[in-house]
């Protein structure tokens, strides 16, 4: 009886055999056939292969973006801070001008703080008593007037802003030498009162400090008229001013003498 091993080895040498001399068209037949039958496993693992290849493709692709989000964040924080360092060189640059043009004695100094009750029209600036500041020491900006100081201690001031409603400053429209008495008022613009029925005032013209009272020297400007009108008494007519420091947005004052 012939053992199935040896069926196996001798139908194996038939067929490489039959390989060797088979006519070309026969090995072609039986590679068709071969592929017909493979087609479909074959098939399904280059799907396959090409789901994995995709998956991993796509999880790269999300963390290069990831990353280069993140860089981007990074770059547009540098460029903002950088931005800010540039904004306020500029700023310490013109308070420096004017500074020097000043015949006072003058001590800059940068915003730290506001009041929370008063948020609108006081700030706390860092320097004091042991940078020389003194009380009601006038403070200005590039632009104007901003206020005096109020109160102070060793290294710090309170500055009252012109819009306070306890403010009070002696002041001149420069074009028509009008004289008045620029207050704060509850809902922090600038007021000038006390102008005659018959003054000669306009919406445009600019106002300065007059220098009566002492406090604040004479010829700083404080601001532009942007509004005329009458008293309800009808005794005299004030007008408003929009002070032409940003009084919202103060970031350094110079305090003079």
């Amino acid at each position: 009886m012939i053992k199935p091993r040896l069926i196996i080895v001798i139908g194996i040498i038939a067929i490489l055999i039959w390989t060797i001399f088979a006519p070309p068209q026969s090995l072609q037949h039986l590679r068709m056939s071969l592929s017909n039958i493979a087609r479909l496993p074959l098939k399904a693992i280059t799907r396959a292969f090409n789901y994995i290849n995709s998956i991993s493709q796509l999880s790269y692709v999300d963390n290069e973006k990831f990353a280069l989000k993140t860089k981007v964040r990074e770059l547009e924080k540098e460029l903002a801070e950088l931005n800010e360092v540039l904004l306020e060189n500029e700023r310490l640059h013109s308070l420096l001008g004017l500074k020097q043009t000043l015949k006072k004695s003058s001590i800059a100094a940068l915003v730290i703080g506001r009041d929370p009750n008063n948020w609108s029209s006081v700030v706390f600036i860092d320097k004091g008593k042991n940078d020389g500041i003194v009380k009601d020491m006038v403070a200005i900006s590039t632009k104007g007037l901003v206020g005096r100081i109020r109160e102070l201690g060793k290294t710090m001031a309170k500055v009252m802003l012109i819009n306070d409603i306890d403010s009070k400053v002696g002041a001149i429209v420069q074009r028509s030498r009008e004289q008045g008495l620029l207050i704060g008022t509850p809902e922090g613009n600038c007021k000038l009162i006390y102008l005659s029925l018959d003054s000669d005032i306009n919406k445009g013209d600019e106002v300065l400090t007059s220098g009566i009272g002492g406090t604040y020297p004479k010829g700083v400007l404080i601001g532009e008229v942007i509004e005329v009108a009458k008293e309800k008494a009808r005794l005299y007519k004030y007008a408003i001013v929009k002070p032409s420091s940003e009084l919202s947005k103060l970031d350094e004052v110079l305090c003079i003498k």
